[in-house]
C-alpha cells in the first residue's frame, strides 16, 4: 500500500506513510487538504524569477539591492549569513545598517521580511542565538514591525534559538538517494519544535536533490505537504529553483503539488 485516504464528514485526509509494494505502481498525487492559514507566506529559495509567482509563491528571494526590481512578489531579504567557520556576521552591524538606509527603507513597499542566518550552530558557535537576538533586535530598530527568518538545521538547537528570531525555518529533507522518503522525519521535527516551545515556524519543503537527497515524486511530496499542513505551519520556504545543478522548473509534476498547496489559501 501507498498511499490511502480515509474520509470522515466528508472531507479527505492523509494517511502519511509509504510502502513498497512490487506488484503496484506509484500512487497518485494526493489532494491537498484544508485552507492554509490567515497570512501564510510561500518562499522560493535562491531565485527572485516572476516565474514563480505563477505558482502562487507570495516571496522571492533578494538581496537589499535587488529589492526594487520585485513586481509580483514581495522579498525576503537576504542580508548576509552567520559564518559558523569564524562565529561572526559576514555583514556586520554597521554595513547593515547602512545597506538597509540606502537600499531598504526607500522600497518598503516591496519588503516582507529578513532573512538573516541559514542552519546557524548554537553548539560549534555559543555565541550564535544570542547575536542572533541581537541582530533581530537591530532589524527591529530601524524598521519595526517586519519580521526577521533564519532557517535552524538540527532539532537539538530549536530551544537555544526560540524567540532569536520572528519565525524560525526547519528543514528535514526525508528523500535519500536509493531509499524511500522517511514518514517519521518530518513528524520528529514538528513534535522537537513543539516540545522546544516554537510557536512561529515555516516548514522547508524538499523539491531538489544532490549527491546525497534526491527529489521526491510526486506522490511523496504531496505526503509530505500533507504533513507539514497538519502541524499548524504559518509558512513555507520551498528548497529550491535551482541547485546542484537540477532545475525544479524541470519538474511540472511538482510544481503542480506546491501551485495547489499555494493556492489553497
Amino acid at each position: 500500500m501507498a498511499l490511502a485516504l480515509i474520509v470522515v464528514g466528508g472531507v479527505a485526509s492523509l494517511l502519511t506513510w509509504f510502502a513498497v509494494g512490487a506488484s503496484r505502481g506509484p500512487a497518485p498525487p494526493a489532494a491537498t487538504p484544508a485552507a492554509l492559514p490567515a497570512g501564510f507566506q510561500s518562499y522560493m529559495t535562491d531565485t527572485a524569477d516572476p516565474a514563480t509567482a505563477g505558482f502562487g509563491f507570495t516571496l522571492a528571494d533578494v538581496t537589499a539591492t535587488g529589492l526594487s526590481g520585485l513586481t509580483k512578489q514581495k522579498g525576503l531579504v537576504w542580508v548576509g549569513n552567520w559564518t559558523k567557520t569564524s562565529c561572526t556576521w559576514a555583514v556586520n552591524d554597521a554595513n547593515l545598517t547602512a545597506l538597509i538606509a540606502a537600499h531598504v527603507m526607500p522600497n518598503r513597499a516591496h519588503l516582507y521580511g529578513f532573512y538573516i542566518a541559514d542552519e546557524p550552530d548554537n553548539s560549534t558557535c555559543p555565541s550564535a542565538a544570542t547575536a542572533l537576538r541581537a541582530r533581530t533586535a537591530l532589524i527591529h530598530s530601524l524598521l519595526p514591525g517586519y519580521p526577521t527568518y533564519a532557517v535552524i538545521e538540527f532539532p537539538s538547537n530549536y530551544a537555544k534559538f526560540n524567540g532569536s528570531v520572528d519565525i524560525m525555518g526547519i528543514d528535514p529533507y526525508p528523500c535519500h538517494r536509493g531509499a524511500a522518503c522517511s514518514t517519521t522525519e518530518i513528524p520528529t521535527y514538528i513534535a522537537a519544535l513543539r516540545s522546544a516551545g516554537v510557536r512561529r515556524y515555516w516548514g522547508v519543503i524538499q523539491a531538489f536533490q544532490d549527491n546525497y537527497y534526491r527529489f521526491p515524486t510526486a506522490a511523496e511530496l504531496a505526503a509530505m505537504v500533507s504533513q507539514w499542513k497538519a502541524s499548524g505551519w504559518s509558512g513555507q520556504q520551498t528548497f529550491a529553483w535551482r541547485y546542484a545543478g537540477s532545475a525544479l522548473s524541470d519538474h511540472p509534476d511538482l510544481l503542480a503539488i506546491l501551485r495547489r498547496l499555494n493556492s489553497s489559501r
